[in-house]
């Protein structure tokens, strides 16, 4: 009867590592509105296997085109642990009258490698990539988020193409699925999401350390194993919910993930034995449960001999030690352990959150934002009933230590009321992140002046103010001559120090009321509210003298530069754009003209 049951349990847990189903099919668009705060793209999204990793991208679109993309049709997006790059294609499009800037958030953190090509459907152009990887060499990420997270711009009425490449060789699991974000919501939900990982951690360093002190007061070996256990478990779960990629590209922490995957199997399994006292009470089971430790430490040399498949069906087969301490608490509470049924339902809380993630993986249940964080939080509940476990067992052995049990109180509260004061503090400097983020995000991080965003917003506002109050504004363009000389004989490093001295020349050159900004490469962009003609030139000629006159040093070289000026005064009807043209054009016949002047919609200054 006994081994009936467990073969029930083992044959469930297989069945969760089934293949999701799959057929072809043509994706549609998905609309977007600029406002959305974690929109999914399933099941508008399609994907293709390519078991050879040789395609393309220019490949892969020609195939989504073909109809050779299929879609999810379990409902879900997880496709299970294909040996293969994953390709995706999806299509975003902008219904709205509006420019908008949005973020794409891939839902899974494991993948190493990610890259996502964009283009505008209409035109075909060719491909932006961007590169995601969470690898030591080369490890980087477009945003420093808990997942993979990408830029993406639409403009009115433009239908934008995606196409995603996930590259992974150890067999991880992939979902056919993005997430899209408007800046505020997802620097609002990460920071939440950092906030609540810190909290969960602290909690588990807490008990880990509670275990360690009370392991040396009583020698207890449960103790060791437990805290043992816990510390590979913050490992595990520090990658699984991305925040130690967030925070480290350390080899060892995160492409060692498997290596610390089955020491927490076989610490669990080692501390499962030691608080049943299996091998006295149930000693069947209790070489089951040596068996499953040894599984668990074998995958180890697999994964270092670069074997990781196999590496991985070992720890696979290895976590099925899960149930089996579930299976042997309730045997122990039988027999008269009271403590066992509490050690059963903390375990039977952590099976569940191990369980779902191949369930997810396989697309039987959904995998949100939701869903990501309902695992910890019953770690969380796991970790903290087994502590009250094995602390009331303790209690029942040394009865008579009550200065032990006074001292764990106190240190308790104490640990308690620090990390209080540490989740406070890390609010406040989140918080703090937050604003200077944001004020990032305004200013061209070379020059330390606005940046092309941030003049936009400004240049509407004061055009409005003309519009309102009948007044005239002016707009000043201006491009470096022969920048590219500058780089060519001097150094990129050099062309960068006379961007700053430029910048510099300009903030010294206007009034409080004007607004500059780098809008791209070396051209520069100046808008003068209530001004007129002579004034708008008056500020040109002033900036153009100071650039002119102005000696850059840089390794012990020194160089000057020169500018070239177009101004456009504001005209009724006139907008940011037309204003902008305008100027752009003056600034075209200055160039034309022999650089380094100041021209005015067609006539000479």
């Amino acid at each position: 009867m006994t081994i009936r049951r467990l073969c029930l349990i083992f044959g469930f847990f297989f069945f969760a590592f089934s293949v999701s189903p799959t057929s072809a099919a043509k994706t549609e668009a998905v609309s977007i509105t600029g406002s959305e705060g974690g929109v999914s793209v399933f099941p508008r999204i399609s994907y293709f296997e390519d078991p050879e990793y040789r395609l393309t991208v220019y490949e892969a679109a020609a195939l989504e085109e073909e109809g050779q993309f299929k879609v999810v049709e379990s409902g879900y997006s997880g496709i299970g642990y294909p040996r293969s790059s994953i390709w995706m294609a999806f299509k975003l499009h902008n219904p709205t009258d509006e420019e908008h800037t949005l973020y794409l958030e891939y839902l899974n953190h494991i993948p190493e490698d990610i890259w996502l090509f964009q283009r505008d459907e209409s035109s075909l152009e060719e491909f932006d990539e961007v590169f995601s990887s969470i690898r030591e060499e080369g490890a980087k990420r477009p945003l420093n988020q808990l997942r993979p997270v990408f830029e993406t711009t639409l403009k009115p009425g433009e239908t934008r193409q995606y196409f995603v490449k996930t590259v992974d060789k150890t067999g991880q699991a992939v979902y056919v699925d993005f997430l899209i974000w408007n800046p505020k919501e997802l620097e609002s939900t990460k920071t939440l999401e950092i906030v609540f990982y810190s909290t969960a951690f602290g909690i588990f360093l807490i008990i880990m350390l509670l275990s360690l002190i009370l392991f040396i007061s009583l020698r207890q070996s449960s103790f060791l194993y437990y805290s043992g256990y816990i510390f590979f478990s913050i490992l595990v779960w520090g990658k699984t919910s991305g925040l130690i990629p967030n925070i480290t590209n350390s080899t060892s922490l995160i492409e060692h993930f498997w290596i610390y995957s089955g020491l927490m199997v076989a610490f669990a399994m080692m501390f499962g034995r030691a608080f049943l006292q299996t091998k006295k009470y149930l000693p069947k089971l209790d070489i089951l449960l040596r068996l499953n430790v040894l599984v668990g430490l074998s995958q180890i040399p697999l994964f270092y001999l670069g074997m990781y498949s196999l590496s991985i069906d070992f720890l696979k087969v290895s976590m099925l030690g899960f149930p089996l301490l579930i299976f042997s608490g309730l045997l122990r509470w039988r027999q008269g352990n009271s403590l066992a049924l509490i050690f059963s339902g903390a375990w039977l809380l952590y099976t569940y959150a191990v369980f779902s993630y191949p369930f997810r993986d396989n697309g039987f249940l959904v995998q949100d934002i939701t869903a990501l964080h309902i695992p910890i939080i019953a770690a969380i509940v796991e970790t903290t009933l087994l502590f009250i476990t094995l602390t009331l067992q303790a209690r029942q052995t040394h009865k008579a230590n009550e200065k032990i049990k006074q001292d764990y109180l106190l240190l308790v509260q104490n640990h308690a009321a620090e990390l209080g004061k540490q989740v406070e503090e890390k609010t406040r400097q989140l918080v703090s992140e937050k604003q200077r983020a944001e004020k990032e995000a305004r200013t061209d991080a070379l020059t330390n002046i606005a940046n092309r965003r941030s003049f936009i917003q400004s240049g509407k506002h004061i055009i409005s103010q003309s519009q309102q109050g009948n007044t005239l504004c002016g707009m000043i363009q201006m491009d470096a001559d022969f920048f590219k000389s500058v780089n060519d004989r001097y150094g990129h490093a050099a062309g960068d120090e006379a961007l700053r001295s430029m910048a510099q020349s300009i903030c010294e050159s206007i009034g409080s009321n004007d607004v500059a900004a780098r809008m791209g490469g070396e051209e520069f962009a100046i808008i003068t509210p209530c001004t007129d003609l002579k004034t708008l030139l008056l500020v040109a000629e002033r900036i153009r003298k100071k650039i002119e006159t102005s000696v850059i040093i840089h390794d012990e070289q020194t160089f000057q530069i020169t500018c070239s000026f177009g101004c456009a005064l504001y005209q009724t009807n006139d907008d940011l754009d037309s204003l902008l043209q305008r100027a752009d054009k003056a600034l075209y016949v200055a160039k034309k003209t022999g650089r380094n002047c100041v021209k005015i919609e067609g006539y000479e200054c």
